[in-house]
């Protein structure tokens, strides 16, 4: 593609563990060597049809974007040589890019150079660290639960990420910062449970919970009603008063909170009564009106508008 230059992206590269940036340059398409990451490793079902058929309709349809991150490579102290050819530069990051810009018969692009290993840190580490980082935002497709739980097992494998509780999780919020917190933990306990890992304390679901509450050999002073995810209290608080609603049976509850350290778990059981508390507060004050206006203490005026073309954009649509 003609007129490309570096400086035109704006881009700012994220320096992660291990890895360190050098330079953004315009280089050959036919320079780099792509063998070793033609699979695209970072991803459990490798380089997708899928994924690079739709970076090549937006390259084609909306052109550059410069805002986004662009490939990378390692610049190399050893060439590698293939097909009787050196290679001085390989491909580390944007397999499905530089699949797409082949299918558009582009024969250069501007890509970021970095070095591996660095500061200390192993480089399959930092090589798995970076790859699963770079697939947590735009351009890339979004990496899935798989990817990131098979990068750990890699690194657990081969001895570069430590088998304990605290590290994976660590390691995990790094690489997945945009992936919801609720998945975060669960990938995180699949994670310990598939290598079989030790832990000091435990991580529940509500499912984990019912499937304990039913063993023989658990015994509990009621019947439980419900299992309450304590760090989710503002999102199950509603169902567990609809529950109450329904039934008109005071509610049985046994909370859970989200694992961590032994520290971490009795704060967060702490907090949780104390929401409890507030809760209890809120709904004196809330009946109390109710009860004197026989209505809650909310005006619902309208709506914002959101139909575009269709809902004046200087005012509210009437509730």
């Amino acid at each position: 593609m003609k007129g490309l230059k570096a400086k035109d992206f704006t881009y700012k590269f994220e320096v992660t563990p291990g890895i360190r940036y050098t330079k953004r340059m315009l280089i050959k398409l036919d320079e780099i060597y792509t063998g070793q990451v033609e699979h695209n490793p970072g991803r459990v079902q490798g380089a997708t049809r899928g994924g690079v058929a739709r970076i090549t309709g937006s390259l084609n349809d909306r052109g550059v974007d410069y805002t986004l991150p662009v490939p990378v490579v390692e610049e190399l102290v050893t060439p590698i040589v293939a097909n009787g050819k050196k290679y001085y530069y390989q491909l580390i990051d944007g397999v499905n890019r530089f699949k797409a810009f082949l299918n558009l018969n582009y024969t250069q692009w501007v890509f970021d150079f970095v070095q591996i290993g660095v500061g200390g840190v192993n480089r399959a580490f930092a090589l798995e660290t970076f790859a699963q980082i770079r697939n947590d935002h735009a351009p890339c497709t979004p990496h899935s639960v798989e990817d990131i739980h098979g990068a750990a097992a890699r690194l657990i494998g081969s001895g570069d990420l430590d088998d304990n509780e605290d590290s994976i999780r660590d390691w995990v919020y790094l690489v997945a910062k945009n992936v919801p917190t609720q998945t975060k933990n669960q990938i995180v306990a699949q994670i310990i449970k598939d290598n079989e890992i030790p832990t000091v304390t435990s991580n529940w679901t509500d499912k984990t919970a019912t499937a304990w509450a039913q063993q023989p050999d658990t015994k509990l002073p009621v019947e439980p009603d419900y299992f309450f995810p304590g760090h989710y209290f503002q999102d199950r608080i509603y169902a567990l008063m609809k529950q109450y609603s329904e039934t008109k049976q005071v509610q049985n509850v046994y909370v859970h909170v989200a694992g961590g350290s032994e520290e971490g778990i009795i704060n967060q059981r702490e907090k949780t009564l104390e929401q409890f508390d507030n809760f209890e507060q809120i709904l004196r004050d809330v009946s109390g009106y109710v009860l004197m206006n026989g209505k809650l203490p909310f005006n619902i005026v309208g709506f914002v508008p959101q139909i575009n073309d269709k809902e004046d954009p200087n005012t509210c649509v009437a509730a």
